[in-house]
């Protein structure tokens, strides 16, 4: 690990990161989902309003249907990532788009995270009152 938080030799440093979220305007988002309530879609739609060209790839959907008008690819094959290295291109992976973008750019408090509070847990409803 050469940072906190990195989890594979994909991750890349933040510097990386926000070079790359500067430089390329084409994001494949592996497992975007077709449900637009789904975090995966939330993300996609943030990153699609920030100027970015979305590529969905969904086995389930591929071939089916189209995701954010965007036609839907099987796969990257299992290969993909170290192909895309030896082709020159950087590779990021496990590591979510929107919430990078978020940091580096002051998204957070935006499209629906004004809490400023970043996390995976559900809000818990609070009872109501009579």
């Amino acid at each position: 690990m050469s940072a906190v938080g990195e989890r594979n030799d994909y991750g890349l440093t933040a510097w990386d990161r926000y070079r790359i979220l500067t430089e390329c305007r084409t994001i494949a988002m592996v497992g975007l989902s077709s449900n637009y309530y789904n975090a995966s879609s939330f993300a996609a739609i943030y990153l699609d309003a920030n100027g970015y060209d979305i590529v969905p790839v969904n086995p389930a959907q591929a071939g089916k249907r189209e995701i954010l008008g965007r036609r839907v690819y099987a796969s990257l094959r299992e290969a993909a990532a170290d192909l895309a290295r030896a082709a020159g291109l950087q590779v990021v992976m496990d590591r979510c788009c929107k919430i990078e973008h978020a940091r580096f750019f002051g998204g957070l408090r935006t499209i629906g995270l004004n809490t400023g509070v970043v996390t995976s847990r559900l809000a818990m409803r609070l009872p109501e009152g009579d």
